[in-house]
């Protein structure tokens, strides 16, 4: 509850203070640290994604987006290059994925994983780029990654004979008040 409180008194804060450190501490694209899940459904057009990519699904077998049925079913995962993955492609065939289209996230190279708080606001995103099999494509991601998140590390991951890029961003005052309160449950009880 209290997180809850802290999150919509620093809302108008964080929109009055452009330019300075705020509530939203990381944005990309349709998504920032402190949504809730409909500001992410309305903001990131999850039911225009569902309805498109049921399209997809009918025109192709593509097994991981038959589990996107529902606005709902893209709140912990948003895939974008699993199907590079399925069919050995190179990174290229991952701006083709049209069920995107006309949102913010069109043209996402990254499959992006989310993560909420108890009271279900965004609190983490990975944001996972297939590493590209072409060496100069590869240092092209690499520079690419380094400009758009200066501030972060990118994480190699490598996953059976793939290769990963990852970034995390984190929004700490969210998380932190959330431990606090998870905390404060945990106390009496130890």
């Amino acid at each position: 509850m209290r997180l809850h409180k802290l999150i919509y008194g620093l809302i108008p804060f964080a929109l009055v203070s452009v330019g300075t450190t705020s509530y939203a501490e990381f944005e990309y694209r349709c998504l920032r640290s402190g949504m809730t899940k409909l500001e992410f459904h309305q903001a990131c057009q999850t039911e225009t994604i569902v309805t498109q990519l049921q399209n997809v699904v009918r025109n192709a077998s593509l097994g991981l987006t038959r589990s996107i049925r529902t606005p709902e079913s893209l709140e912990n995962f948003i895939p974008f290059c699993r199907t590079s993955i399925r069919s050995g492609a190179n990174l290229a065939n991952c701006l083709d994925y049209s069920a995107f289209n006309g949102t913010p996230l069109a043209g996402s190279l990254a499959d992006i994983s989310l993560d909420w708080t108890r009271d279900e606001f965004l609190w983490r995103v990975r944001l996972r780029y297939l590493v590209p099999f072409n060496t100069l494509d590869l240092l092209a991601l690499r520079r690419a990654l380094m400009e758009r998140f200066p501030e972060k590390e990118i994480q190699e991951t490598f996953i059976r004979d793939y290769e990963w890029f990852d970034i995390v961003l984190i929004g700490h005052e969210v998380s932190d008040a959330a431990i606090e309160e998870i905390t404060e449950e945990y106390l009496p009880n130890l």
